[in-house]
């Protein structure tokens, strides 16, 4: 705006101002004797408050007033620069150099080239809080999925260091047990440091591809520790053997698969099953609990609610698990059983091994 200006009508200085936060801020100015100090851009602001490019010459100066303190410091022309009756900006010209008096189409101009101007800084301003506002959601969602497993995991090592003392009598078992206070430990410090370590736009804490055979063994490992006497059976297409998948997965199939257990009677299995759909995995987890109603069924995704009769957990667990599925461009929905229970499925797509 400022170039223009100075090209097209050669005024001797010409100044910019933008409106940030809580003043009018100095951003452009051209000739030696630019007044550049807040004190002209508030006269500025009074004098245009009506949003009218004005020409002090055309105008009566009270002494004291805007017009006069404005004259005094070598001002002609006050524009504003406005977007939908809001002042963003404003520009102030001083006398050409030839002593031309501006005619109206001078002011035309000037007035055209303010508003394009306008447009155009209240369009970048609203990218960058675009942009800001996505980098603080992107933030929350990694800070909320970081807080759930360290939640999560700090409450299965609390509840295995607890069961350990009646462990004692039982070498083998006490055993068992501190090896998954150990991986579990471990993993918890692993996620601690990918979140310090970068500022992901994901919450999937933990990347690269990994055999879903391997990946099921671990999560249900780990998961039956924590839930001893658990029923755990798994089923799956010969052709899935060889199929890899994204890390990521195991924190939806371990959120789950202990949703599974909590939900079903000691007795009562819980069966997970693999299957493939041309390029997409396919796992299903099935219990024999009590089901979820068709209200709650439309709930459960929701971040902070919860299901559990006892009051536990934060209710973001399912919502942590539809973020990671969409993050791995897959999909997760539960379905209620006609027979009782409830089946989760989750669906990702998968690489075969040697194919990048």
């Amino acid at each position: 705006l400022g170039d223009a200006l100075v090209r097209a009508l050669t005024p001797r200085s010409v100044c910019v101002f933008v409106w940030s936060e809580t003043r009018w801020r100095p951003v452009y100015a051209s000739g030696p004797e630019a007044p550049l100090d807040r004190a002209v851009a508030e006269s500025a602001a009074a004098l245009a408050s009506a949003g009218r490019t004005l020409c002090l010459a055309s105008l009566l100066r009270p002494k004291g007033g805007p017009a006069s303190h404005l004259a005094a410091r070598g001002v002609a022309v006050v524009s504003p620069l406005r977007v939908r009756e809001q002042s963003i900006g404003l520009a102030v010209m001083a006398e050409t150099r030839s002593g031309r008096a501006y005619t109206r189409r001078d002011l035309e101009f000037v007035e055209r080239a303010g508003s394009h101007a306008a447009i155009a800084l209240a369009n970048a301003r609203l990218a960058d809080e675009l942009v800001a506002a996505e980098r603080r959601a992107s933030t929350g969602r990694i800070s909320v999925a970081l807080a759930h497993d360290v939640s999560k995991e700090l409450d299965w090592i609390r509840r295995l260091a607890r069961r350990l003392p009646r462990r004692l009598s039982d070498r083998e078992r006490a055993l068992r047990d501190i090896d998954t206070i150990r991986e579990l430990s471990d993993e918890l410090a692993a996620s601690v440091r990918e979140f310090v370590r970068s500022a992901a736009d994901s919450v999937i804490l933990e990347s690269g591809f990994t055999s879903v055979v391997g990946l099921l063994d671990r999560v249900i490992r780990n998961v039956s520790r924590i839930h001893p006497g658990a029923r755990i059976s798994q089923s799956a297409e010969s052709r899935v053997r060889e199929v890899l998948v994204d890390r990521g997965l195991g924190q939806i199939l371990a959120n789950l698969l202990d949703h599974a257990l909590r939900a079903s009677p000691p007795s009562a299995p819980v069966h997970i099953f693999t299957t493939r759909r041309a390029r997409r995995l396919r796992i299903s987890i099935t219990d024999r609990g009590p089901g979820i109603s068709r209200e709650d069924l439309g709930r459960v995704f929701e971040p902070g609610f919860s299901t559990r009769p006892d009051g536990g957990g934060c209710g973001i667990g399912l919502a942590i698990c539809r973020e990671i599925a969409s993050g791995l461009h897959g999909s997760i929905e539960l379905q209620q059983l006609g027979s009782g229970g409830t089946c989760a499925v989750v669906e990702v797509p998968f690489r075969s091994p040697g194919v990048s």
